[in-house]
């Protein structure tokens, strides 16, 4: 089943304001992704990407980007505020939570991640249910 969820742009700061704040850094892996992403032509050998859109699986456990080198991962540690990364990155790919992020926490990566420009988070809880966040 998925739900879609709208989030509104309207109380974004403009993207210029935020986007390369000079104490943000990207999350775990994240400046791994972003240099696969840099170069579309790397894309095909990780799983659900083409030349022009990557899946991007965002999770809090550690051991998942090297159980599962075949995909592009990013770790959000649980102990750390979303916000003080950067996800610019991630701008015109639709990046998915997964399940082991708990719900209030996954709200929290997701406003991060539009705040930085990503349209779409899709998130997946424990009973398989995809979730769309999109900014309207």
């Amino acid at each position: 089943m998925t739900i879609n969820r709208q989030h509104s742009a309207a109380h974004l700061l403009p993207a210029e304001t935020l986007l390369y704040g000079p104490n943000r850094k990207h999350p775990p892996y994240g400046k791994r992704v972003a240099g696969i992403l840099d170069n579309p032509a790397l894309l095909h050998r990780y799983s659900g990407c083409t030349a022009s859109r990557a899946s991007i699986w965002v999770t809090t456990d550690w051991d998942w980007p090297d159980y599962h080198p075949s995909h592009l991962s990013i770790v959000m540690p649980v102990t750390d505020d979303p916000g003080d990364y950067q996800w610019h990155f991630l701008h015109g790919h639709e990046p998915i939570l997964l399940n082991n992020i708990s719900a209030p926490f996954a709200e929290q990566i997701a406003t991060a991640m539009i705040r930085d420009g990503v349209m779409t988070v899709v998130t997946v809880d424990n009973n398989s249910t995809i979730y769309r966040t999109t900014v309207t």
